[in-house]
């Protein structure tokens, strides 16, 4: 079983503090904190911004070693995390971005843009008909 908690909690991002849902799913005993912010996601387990298990309607996740698997279910969005490796598969109103890198951080918006807060160039994909890769 995966037990979820969902709490109201104001978070700083670049000195602007912004209302947050934070997610405490603990899985075989092993607690896991993940932040979501109302505009996009920002995930964050147990200080390591590279894996996330955070979904709002329902979760499914598979534990294989230090492989770790999580699909996110929100408005038929998809995330598929497998360790250090990010891979982000964003499906909405037909837009399906993949993401492979090693950025920790990221805002996942609900309009199909990732922005990568990690460099210091900010990259902006959005296609809402196509695949953008």
């Amino acid at each position: 079983m995966i037990t979820a908690l969902l709490v109201l909690i104001g978070i700083l991002i670049d000195g602007m503090m912004t209302t947050a849902l934070m997610v405490l799913i603990d899985i075989d005993g092993m607690m896991i904190t993940a932040l979501m912010v109302l505009i996009g996601i920002l995930i964050d387990i147990d200080g390591m911004m590279i894996t996330a298990l955070m979904v709002l309607i329902d979760i499914l996740t598979d534990i294989d070693g230090m492989m770790i698997t999580a699909l996110m279910v929100l408005i038929g969005i998809l995330i598929d995390i497998d360790g250090m490796m990010t891979t982000a598969l964003i499906v909405l109103s037909g837009t399906l971005i993949n993401i492979d890198s090693m950025m920790t951080t990221a805002l996942m918006l609900l309009i199909g843009i990732l922005i990568d807060i990690d460099s210091i160039i900010i990259t902006a994909l959005k296609c809402p008909t196509s695949i953008v890769k």
